[in-house]
């Protein structure tokens, strides 16, 4: 049997970061190691299982399993389908998740303390009997084979992909160069964490463009957070003076149509027109100066920068920061 981690953590994270306590650690007599770590602060409890079903774990003739387990596994059980499931979690505020990485496949919970026992039975569901519906397989290859072709279309994909195989090669180490895309599905989904926990509905994004300068959205991690904010009902306004969308065109357009179909409607032309009555500023660009923000945002108006462009000492009592320590 294959071990299993559970951690339960209830997180906040602000700037000063607290320093995180030590997670008191008990192997269970079946071999499962627990975590806990509590912060009685926070009304809400996270559990996280992580099982040793990553991509290394992969057959050689199945490439991408561990990827396309995780992205099934929450889409139905052998009592419900995957719309039961969704009702069942968003009905009490909560969310329930997974994914596969390198090493390992996370299956992860979020709910309030009151709602815990229903959290639990979905995450057992999930975890011990997955339906792997063949309706939900389909349509998440589908999903993974075109976000393959925008890649391979994608010239900085492309040429990162070719760095490595060369550096690899010739015996270099280069992590940096093999985690990015790691690192911005992390940096989103720390986004999503943060912003839930929150409790905001009215939020600004500075940035959507994968970099200052160009209006290439290609496999930029700020369409993947705008796309998983509106999905989950957030009303999101976004201030990018590098992006137009009368000036999208080919590969770009049609990544565009595909992920935000309503980007004029979310396009702001002047950032006060985004920042004005939001409850949350996402700084995704280094577009703005924090006090050109400050100045622009709502007295009550909290600042979340995912990108670390402004310094910790700023004295900034609105500012929040992505923890350098939070476990996915």
């Amino acid at each position: 049997m294959r071990r299993l981690l559970l951690v339960v953590a209830m997180l906040l994270v602000a700037v000063p970061a607290p320093a995180a306590p030590i997670a008191h650690r008990e192997v269970l007599g079946n071999g499962i190691v627990l975590l806990v770590a509590e912060r009685p602060a926070v009304p809400l409890v996270t559990v996280r299982v992580f099982s040793r079903a990553g991509a290394v774990f992969d057959p050689p003739d199945r490439a991408g399993l561990a990827n396309l387990t995780g992205r099934v596994l929450t889409r139905g059980t052998a009592r419900r389908s995957a719309q039961q499931i969704d009702a069942a979690i968003e009905f009490v505020g909560g969310r329930l998740e997974a994914g596969a990485g390198r090493d390992g496949l996370t299956t992860s919970l979020s709910v309030l303390r009151r709602d815990l026992g229903l959290g639990l039975d979905l995450l057992q569901e999930v975890v011990l009997s997955p339906g792997f519906p063949d309706a939900e397989v389909q349509r998440k290859i589908r999903e993974i084979q075109a976000a393959i072709q925008r890649s391979e279309e994608n010239p900085e994909a492309v040429a990162s992909r070719a760095l490595n195989r060369l550096v690899s090669a010739a015996g270099v180490v280069c992590p940096v160069l093999g985690s990015v895309q790691r690192s911005n599905e992390v940096v989103v989904e720390r986004s999503v964490n943060v912003i839930h926990h929150l409790g905001v509905r009215n939020i600004a994004l500075i940035g959507l463009s994968f970099k200052p300068g160009t209006d290439d959205l290609r496999e930029s991690p700020l369409v993947e957070l705008a796309e998983r904010l509106l999905g989950k009902g957030y009303r999101l306004r976004i201030f990018d003076p590098d992006v137009r969308t009368e000036s999208l065109m080919g590969r770009n357009l049609q990544y565009v149509n595909e992920h935000l179909q309503h980007l004029t409607s979310l396009l702001c032309g002047q950032a006060g027109e985004a920042l004005a009555d939001s409850q949350l500023i996402v700084v995704g660009k280094p577009l703005l100066p924090l006090e050109r923000i400050i100045d622009l945002c709502a007295s009550d108006a909290r600042i979340l920068d995912i990108i670390r462009c402004f310094p910790l000492n700023s004295g900034c009592s609105k500012l929040l920061r992505l923890s350098s320590t939070e476990e996915l």
